[in-house]
């Protein structure tokens, strides 16, 4: 991860740079997700997704920074429904005990 960040840093108008670094967090926000680590999990996805964007404003013709973004936002809200859902349930359990 951090010789991804470090060539978009060295490289910031390489969009294949900005856009390994994008999928990069995307992964690394399923894995902290399946670990439980909501907190970087969503980090990761916000990453993903604010690179995603900027790629797709930049390239608004680009079918292949549609789909990353597609992608991202998909993420992001399969993150949030999940959250949204285990979130109450978590409560319960702490008021149970």
């Amino acid at each position: 991860m951090k010789i991804r960040e470090e060539l978009r840093k060295r490289n910031p108008d390489s969009a294949d740079y900005a856009r390994d670094l994008s999928i990069s967090y995307d992964r690394i926000g399923d894995i902290y997700k399946a670990l439980g680590d909501t907190k970087s999990a969503l980090t990761s996805y916000e990453s993903s997704l604010k690179i995603a964007e900027e790629l797709r404003k930049r390239n608004p013709d680009s079918a292949d920074y549609a789909r990353d973004l597609s992608i991202s936002y998909d993420r992001m809200g399969i993150f949030i429904k999940h959250w949204a859902i285990k979130a109450p349930l978590r409560s319960k359990l702490f008021e149970d005990s």
